[in-house]
């Protein structure tokens, strides 16, 4: 790992200091929209970190151009090693007391940081969140996916922010770049490598460590809908690590004695595990991976007394045959989990 820290210094004030952590991976399109965006934030005391996870379209260049205009700027060049991996690399190098992340394709606000970090400090708060636009590349909001923004102005505590992630908005509070985190709640947690949801893998485990949350309505991240993202490509390894982060989920919050909502984790889990299924191909390497899953899934018994009558039909046919769950609940629409989701968070 190269990390361009040349004439670079810890700031003095780093207890106040903002570590913005951005991977980059063949993004060089977006990339200066994005570091323009973090460069010109109202809060002064920022420390950048532009990870480059092995680019190959000279993204990586472009990092070392924007950190010579920005004495702010510090460039990690590194192998490839996906999104988890890029994230974690630059919270080991972070200098500041606060994590803040952006995709490279992303934008933010340019009072993101000063709202966020104002809102923790007045709630007294590990992390802060703020509300994001879905926009297209071109950076224009879309109207459809953006109607009834779900935070407000208010403090809570870890564990109702928890049981907001089954609300129909719920990814609002699972998502990793809308975010500012205390430095400490990274102190035992790491974004999973080698895992596409490597969000959902880790937000029960980061709100669940925190004493109290600050939520704001105003929106501060602008999230880039483009067709080849990985969000956009949803397939049989998306779905199996969708389903064993919910399925770790389901554990977590039970062992915290959040029951109703390790049910419906467990559900979740149930509901991705079909689509899974669904996606294999004959001759595919996840074979064995989906059956040691739905093994792990068999053995979740001890959830289904959290969960309703009818989610525990959903749940037996699932045990006895993701494919057959499939086959009654999602075709002929073919509908995919995230619909079957919002479906089944708006009738609870």
């Amino acid at each position: 790992m190269d990390v361009d820290a040349s004439s670079k210094t810890i700031p003095d004030a780093a207890a106040e200091t903002v570590s913005v952590i951005v991977p980059v991976y063949n993004t060089a399109q977006y990339l200066e929209r994005c570091v323009h965006s973090i460069t010109a934030q109202s809060y002064p005391r920022l420390d950048i970190l532009l990870v480059d996870d092995g680019s190959t379209d000279g993204s990586g260049m472009l990092c070392d151009s924007l950190a010579g205009a920005d004495q702010r700027i510090r460039v990690i060049h590194k192998e490839n090693g996906g999104l988890s991996d890029a994230r974690n690399a630059g919270i080991e190098a972070a200098w500041g007391e606060y994590l803040l992340f952006v995709d490279s394709d992303d934008f933010i606000a340019e009072d993101m940081a000063e709202k966020l970090y104002d809102a923790a400090l007045r709630h007294h708060a590990e992390m802060s969140i703020c509300n994001f636009l879905y926009v297209d590349e071109s950076g224009r909001p879309l109207p459809e996916e953006n109607r009834e923004l779900p935070l407000r102005d208010e403090g809570i505590s870890g564990e109702e922010a928890l049981r907001k992630i089954f609300t129909e908005k719920g990814w609002y509070y699972v998502t990793a770049c809308n975010k500012l985190y205390s430095r400490g709640l990274f102190e035992s947690i790491r974004f999973p490598k080698g895992k596409i949801h490597e969000d959902e893998f880790t937000a029960h485990r980061l709100l669940g460590a925190c004493s109290r949350v600050a939520c704001i309505r105003d929106v501060g991240y602008y999230y880039v809908q483009r067709p080849g993202s990985i969000v956009h490509s949803r397939n049989c390894r998306s779905n199996l690590h969708a389903a064993e982060a919910n399925l770790d989920r389901a554990a977590y919050l039970y062992d915290r004695g959040i029951f109703r909502c390790a049910g419906r984790a467990y559900l979740i889990a149930g509901i991705y595990l079909s689509e899974a299924c669904a996606d294999l191909p004959a001759s595919a390497p996840q074979r064995k991976e989906i059956q040691a899953l739905l093994a792990q899934f068999r053995e979740g018994r001890r959830f289904l007394p959290y969960c309703t009558r009818k989610e525990r039909l959903q749940l037996l046919i699932v045990s006895l045959s993701p494919f057959l769950y499939h086959r009654l609940f999602q075709n002929p629409a073919r509908r995919s989990a995230k619909a079957t989701l919002h479906t089944l968070l708006r009738r609870n």
